[in-house]
């Protein structure tokens, strides 16, 4: 779903993530000013100016989460200044692409997987998937003082039906939902490679088959038990 005219609430301290093709993880930043129609004024992530570089005129993305939903436009970096503060000034958004409509074909799962958060290793079982991320469940039992807090960075380690090996996820935890058994851990993937989102593609298509044909079977067993 795209839109040329949507202004979703770019207000002062709006959070955003700035992604960078070759980066692995999102620098995170925030709107600082507006002109609506013209430019977005954010602040320049610290990791720009000491580790990765941004020049004018360069093509940048960026997503955001808004009511439950994830975001993305392209924006072309416009003037970088520094004199008083590190501010990045974009070009206003002419089309805002709801990536959460395209690619949220969610397949209910049970998947033992690794979480990693920093040096710490969490040993829990992937609820749900999609093309953009997951939920990961994590029993009480497994949880210490530094389970993962919203916007934290973590990554994932599982496999699923017809890969080949582990998959290795990249993500950012985007919600949190508490249960008397655990937490669950809503987490989007981040620059994803081609090559996983097929293979998730044809894991969710292979387990729609699988429980189509079961259904189907079903259904003939019933009809056949009520005749005989």
């Amino acid at each position: 779903m795209t839109s040329s005219t949507v202004d979703i609430n770019f207000t002062v301290g709006f959070p955003l993530l700035i992604h960078i093709e070759g980066v692995e993880e999102p620098l995170k930043t925030h709107v600082i000013g507006k002109e609506p129609g013209r430019f977005l004024i954010v602040k320049t992530p610290e990791s720009i100016d000491d580790t990765f570089s941004v020049e004018e005129r360069e093509s940048i993305q960026i997503r955001f989460l808004h009511l439950g939903e994830i975001y993305e436009f392209k924006a072309t970096v416009l003037k970088l200044a520094t004199d008083l503060y590190p501010m990045c000034f974009l070009d206003y958004p002419a089309n805002i692409e709801n990536i959460s409509v395209r690619r949220t074909r969610r397949f209910v799962c049970f998947i033992p997987a690794l979480m990693r958060l920093g040096d710490t290793d969490f040993d829990g079982i992937v609820l749900n998937i999609s093309q953009i991320g997951c939920r990961f469940f994590l029993k009480t039992a497994s949880m210490t003082t530094t389970t993962p807090v919203v916007d934290d960075f973590v990554s994932l380690d599982f496999t699923v039906l017809g890969a080949e090996g582990i998959l290795k996820f990249k993500g950012v935890v985007r919600n949190i939902r508490e249960t008397d058994r655990g937490e669950s851990y809503g987490i989007e993937f981040l620059n994803i490679p081609y090559e996983f989102v097929s293979q998730i593609d044809s894991y969710i298509d292979t387990a729609m088959d699988y429980i189509k044909q079961s259904e189907e079977l079903i259904k003939k067993y019933n009809q056949y038990a009520a005749i005989f």
